[in-house]
């Protein structure tokens, strides 16, 4: 038996199996499949079930200090681009210093309103 006729009986057998296999679960659909098509139809769907779980979620949470977890009326905006209320970052410059999400340093506050 030479080399071509070997491969010739390779994928002889190969064909074979996959028809079995795809007889015994019903489909036709082929048993390999690219990798990236399978991230690209996973990717999507996730895309389109985190975009509708995060509008529900986020009504309302803008105005929710997250260091103290309360509405307040006044808000501050930090040099790194984080927003606390006016009270805990006044609190976090004074006391630390640092940003408690990215650790930056806080230089100045900015009253939003």
């Amino acid at each position: 038996m030479n080399l071509a006729t070997a491969l010739a009986a390779e994928r002889h057998y190969r064909q074979d199996t996959t028809e079995e296999t795809a007889t015994e679960t019903g489909s036709l659909t082929p048993l390999r499949v690219s990798l990236m098509r399978l991230l690209e139809e996973t990717a999507g769907n996730e895309t389109e079930r985190l975009t509708a779980s995060s509008t529900v979620n986020n009504k309302g949470n803008d105005s929710v200090c997250c260091v103290c977890m309360g509405r307040n009326k006044g808000a501050a905006f930090i040099p790194c681009g984080h927003t606390f209320c006016r009270v805990c970052s006044r609190e976090i410059w004074l006391n630390r210093g640092l940003c408690p999400l990215c650790n930056r340093p806080i230089i100045e506050i900015l009253d939003i309103y």
